[in-house]
């Protein structure tokens, strides 16, 4: 959705709401109490500022950016806003995309699927200390060719499959038989103290420092994937609906797991009970602060197995009501 082209008019002819467009934040400006903000600095692309008070402030910026504005809001307190013990940027969390094999259906098992999702109960994933994971499986129904070549591809797919060398012709033209497929997640990621957003010494137009990305699995979480795809594996076998090829990275654990992104940022100013380990409060203000507060899948404490758009529109609910 883009929320400019839906809900423009809307917003500009709302009476409770002053629209302001390519007013970026630069700064965060605080009384001298250093815990007060009194006002943050807007710039445009064209060099003009202006100061914007208010008596709350709420930073809606996404978990990348809202850690960015703290860490650079520096003119007053040196760390950066609200990093007073170096937490903010800290377990950064994405949702891991991993592909973790191919399998083969069973054909009555599967004749009315294309595709099929399963999810790991929480019971299970809080029993084994395992990671929330949806793991989809997607059915090769047909197949497709194309170019000059493309009826010796089917010819050549349709004979491979047929006396089952597939998988050792891969190297001459890859491709997929009918009734198998591949197995994709979308898998929830620990929080993890190395994995984490941090300032670069490159500036943009704006004067603001541009960000590093420093994106790391835990050794935790790659054995919790491991175990998860395994158990899936086992389970899918034993429920007859076909059978499951793992990865060589899932079952030989000397070999890192590569691992995609879903877009889905959190955590960067995730809440806790105290500042020692988090950015922000169960009411979502910052902490050392008295009037700054964050929405957003920042907040997130853990990523979970799902996509974040509604536990951040209930956690925005949620501040909306404590606010008012």
């Amino acid at each position: 959705m883009r929320f400019g082209q839906k809900y423009y008019d809307l917003l500009a002819k709302s009476e409770n709401i002053d629209l302001f467009l390519n007013a970026n934040v630069t700064d965060i400006q605080l009384y001298d109490d250093l815990q007060t903000v009194e006002a943050v600095i807007v710039r445009n692309y064209s060099g003009s500022t202006a100061k914007v008070r208010a008596k709350k402030f709420i930073l809606c910026m996404g978990a990348i950016e809202t850690a960015r504005i703290l860490l650079n809001s520096n003119s007053q307190v040196v760390e950066g806003i609200g990093n007073q013990t170096d937490m903010v940027g800290r377990c950064f969390m994405e949702h891991f995309n991993i592909d973790l094999g191919s399998f083969v259906a069973d054909t009555k098992k599967w004749q009315d699927f294309s595709h099929m999702q399963f999810f790991s109960q929480p019971d299970y994933v809080l029993k084994n200390k395992l990671a929330m994971s949806s793991i989809a499986f997607g059915k090769m129904g047909s197949y497709e060719a194309y170019g000059r070549t493309a009826e010796l591809k089917k010819i050549f797919n349709d004979l491979s499959c047929r006396l089952g060398v597939s998988e050792h012709l891969q190297f001459i033209y890859k491709h997929k038989c009918l009734g198998e497929g591949v197995i994709g997640t979308i898998c929830e990621q620990f929080p993890y103290k190395e994995s984490r957003i941090s300032l670069d010494s490159q500036e943009d137009t704006l004067g603001l420092k541009r960000i590093k990305i420093d994106w790391k699995m835990s050794p935790a979480n790659a054995s919790a994937i491991r175990e998860i795809a395994i158990d899936m594996a086992k389970e899918y076998a034993k429920n007859d609906l076909g059978r499951v090829k793992l990865k060589s990275y899932i079952w030989n654990a000397n070999e890192p797991i590569p691992a995609g992104a879903h877009a889905h940022q959190m955590g960067t100013t995730r809440m806790a009970e105290s500042h020692e380990h988090g950015v922000v409060d169960q009411n979502c203000r910052v902490f050392a602060t008295k009037n700054l507060y964050v929405a957003g899948s920042g907040v997130f404490a853990s990523g979970g197995g799902g996509n974040p758009t509604m536990p951040i529109i209930q956690l925005t609910l949620r501040l909306a009501s404590h606010l008012s």
